[in-house]
């Protein structure tokens, strides 16, 4: 009786641990990078919040961010959550709009940025030579001029406008991309895998597609986040300037610029805007850093 038991116990399949999946250890990982980096989560909360804002400002906003209906300068109030400019117009609504203009401005400007900067920096760190050469030195022009400065300079030649502020803002932040992606390819570009695909036959085109482009996408999507701040501080100031949105659109930049001129007697109107601008960058560098947490290898404390 006991040897029938053993023999069936000895012939039972044995449940052999399954290796977990891509998603199952990404889902680790991002939980782990949240409790080690609950300012990452936090960045990125709060840069969800701003998108869903963005995406239905006409539902949040109560009125239309150009009415001009109610008394002037109204200070918070059920009613008007953030009180009215010198015009009559309910703050709230204009900040809730204004989230769509920044976060509008940002994404293209970084787009634009990062095709531009990206393919200069592959051209330059993956061909070298003369290329190189002559790239860098017109990347290092553009980076000798403040980037305000170089914004203000394009925004002016091109004139005031939604369009004329991401073209500016682009171009301001291609130079970055450009020396960052071609530092990545310079450390990638002699590794035996390349140097391999290169020997079997591989083309350029090959090569750059399948073996450099996924291995330089984690510091490009790093940079994106910080990059992102940087342009709605930017498209802010430039609209504090006047060389941004036209008014009467709404702009945190345009409503500082507005505010500043009832600081004194009304200045809730530049405390929201400031306010909003002072959120959306620092949510977008704390994403930044989580995300840098979260892909880059070094920085999980892997050697423990």
């Amino acid at each position: 009786m006991h040897t029938s038991t053993r023999a069936s116990a000895s012939t039972a399949p044995i449940s052999q641990p399954q290796p977990p999946s891509r998603l199952g250890a990404f889902g680790k990982g991002l939980a782990r990078s949240v409790r080690t980096n609950p300012t990452g989560a936090l960045g990125a909360v709060i840069v969800v919040l701003l998108v869903i804002t963005a995406l239905f400002a006409e539902t949040i906003a109560p009125y239309s961010p150009t009415r001009q209906g109610a008394p002037r300068l109204l200070p918070p109030s059920p009613e008007h959550l953030m009180g009215t400019d010198r015009l009559g117009r309910d703050i709230f609504s204009r900040v809730v709009f204004g989230t769509r203009v920044s976060l509008y401005v940002g994404f293209v400007a970084v787009t634009i940025a990062l095709i531009i900067g990206s393919i200069i920096g592959i051209v330059s760190g993956y061909w070298s030579g003369i290329t190189d050469s002559l790239l860098m030195r017109f990347m290092d022009m553009l980076l000798a001029f403040p980037g305000l400065v170089l914004a203000l300079l394009i925004a002016g030649l091109l004139g005031q406008g939604l369009t004329n502020t991401m073209i500016a803002v682009g171009i301001v932040a291609i130079p970055v991309y450009a020396r960052v992606t071609r530092a990545s390819v310079l450390e990638i570009v002699n590794r035996d895998y390349i140097l391999a695909a290169r020997a079997m036959g591989a083309g350029d085109r090959h090569t750059i597609s399948r073996h450099v482009l996924p291995n330089i996408l984690v510091p490009l999507i790093v940079l994106v986040t910080v990059s992102l701040s940087t342009a709605v501080l930017a498209e802010s100031s430039l609209s504090f300037l006047g060389l941004g949105v036209v008014p009467p659109n709404p702009s945190w930049g345009g409503m500082l610029a507005d505010g500043r001129t009832t600081l004194e007697i009304a200045p809730w109107q530049a405390i929201f805007a400031g306010a909003a601008i002072f959120v959306t960058v620092l949510a977008f560098n704390f994403l930044g850093d989580g995300l840098r947490d979260l892909l880059d290898p070094r920085m999980r404390g892997v050697g423990t």
